[in-house]
């Protein structure tokens, strides 16, 4: 399994820090769901990427 800051690169985010300062997310809410629930991981990546995007 990567790890989530290789999971946010590899996303076209800068890194793991990006995804909680844009998201808002606590970092250990966002580890948690790494470990736990890869679903909501990939999907809080997924938003901000969007937002990257559009912004």
């Amino acid at each position: 399994m990567m790890t989530p800051s290789s999971q946010c690169k590899d996303a076209g985010l800068a890194s793991l820090q990006e995804l909680i300062n844009v998201s808002g997310i606590a970092k250990s809410t966002l580890l948690g769901w790494h470990r736990q629930d890869q679903v909501k991981f990939k999907l809080a990546i997924d938003a901000v990427s969007y937002r990257k995007l559009i912004c």
